[in-house]
């Protein structure tokens, strides 16, 4: 039959003779195909009912990769809708906002997804990074990976209902089903009204809920029960705190647990602890930071810090850096930034030394 669907005709006897025919389908005729899901509804469902999980996951590609993970996350927001930007900035630490901000104006953020295949790719990956917990809770909460069920009852017991509320926020369903179970009846109660308002809790409230779990977790441990990989956790959350907050964690460790914070202390690389970096890593790392970048970075800095890093450039360059630092008018976050390239550039040239050593 052209035109139509493929069939076939059969002749059926009737009682009291005569034949009818009836009409079958064609058994070979393929089914309907299933209309494709809306993976655009789906990731826009996303940024509505958990926004806090949405941006972490942002935030994490940003900081993988800062130029592609901003481009690839306001794509996103682009393509779903683009006042889910304002939607998540309180769930984001500024500097990645910014970040994010300055990439939705790039014209290829505009770039739209037209094809299903676009929008299934990448509502695949944000699935899965939901799924598997990547994208989980803020990076401020990942010392909460090793702490063990006792640990946290405790902890538990010892919060307020608020800051329960928002460490809740951050466990995998299983585990947060084991607590409220222990936490009794009236207490999970007022626990769970106080979830369902915290999507109106700003990025640093959490940031600052966080610290006070973390101070707490510190308070009840000894060196003897961390391992080499906790260490190094417990390092990476303290270095992913606020520059001018990471010594008062390093004192609160060195009241709290002196053998631990001993550990530490030699390992961990900070803004104020970065002169006393071996002065041949300093130099090196140094070589690949441009001038603006230091500039920014010794905003308001003491003048001897500023004077002895200053002195591991050349004389001409030392003047050209003052001269930027007395006319410019850097904000705080854009210290910060660039307070965290020098950082970044002298652990990673002191990890490439040590790999070095290691090999020979």
């Amino acid at each position: 039959m052209e035109g139509g669907l493929s069939r076939h005709d059969i002749r059926v006897s009737q009682e009291g003779g005569g034949d009818r025919t009836v009409v079958m389908p064609d058994r070979l005729m393929e089914a309907e195909p299933r209309p494709e899901p809306d993976h655009r509804t789906y990731l826009m469902g996303l940024f509505m009912e958990r926004p806090i999980e949405v941006a972490s996951l942002m935030e994490r590609w940003i900081k993988l990769d800062e130029e592609k993970g901003s481009l690839k996350s306001a794509q996103l927001i682009n393509n779903v809708d683009a006042r889910f930007m304002l939607l998540i900035e309180k769930y984001m630490s500024k500097d990645v906002y910014d970040r994010l901000l300055d990439a939705s104006e790039d014209p290829a953020s505009r770039e739209k997804y037209e094809t299903y295949e676009d929008f299934r790719d990448i509502s695949k990956e944000v699935r899965q990074s939901l799924r598997d917990g990547t994208a989980a809770g803020v990076k401020e909460y990942e010392f909460i990976q090793f702490i063990d069920d006792d640990q946290l009852l405790r902890i538990a017991h010892e919060t307020p209902n608020k800051d329960l509320a928002l460490l809740i926020r951050q466990l995998p369903p299983k585990r947060t089903a084991w607590l409220l179970e222990h936490l009794g009846d009236e207490r999970t109660r007022v626990i769970m009204e106080l979830i369902t308002k915290t999507d109106t809790i700003n990025y640093e409230t959490l940031r600052e809920s966080a610290g006070k779990l973390f101070e707490k977790y510190f308070s009840m441990q000894s060196l003897s029960s961390f391992t080499k990989r906790d260490i190094n956790k417990i390092m990476h959350t303290i270095e992913e705190m606020p520059l001018n907050k990471q010594e008062n964690y390093l004192l609160m460790l060195a009241e709290l647990d002196p053998e631990l914070y001993h550990t530490i202390s030699k390992q961990i690389t900070t803004w104020e602890r970065l002169l006393l970096m071996d002065e041949e890593i300093l130099k090196e790392a140094m070589l690949g930071i441009d001038s603006r970048t230091i500039a920014l970075a010794l905003k308001d800095a003491p003048f001897s810090f500023k004077k002895d890093l200053l002195n591991m450039r050349p004389n001409r360059e030392q003047l050209m850096i003052e001269e930027m630092i007395e006319e410019g008018d850097a904000t705080e976050e854009q210290a910060e930034k660039a307070r965290r390239v020098i950082l970044s550039a002298v652990k990673e040239t002191r990890d490439v030394r040590k790999k070095t050593s290691v090999n020979e």
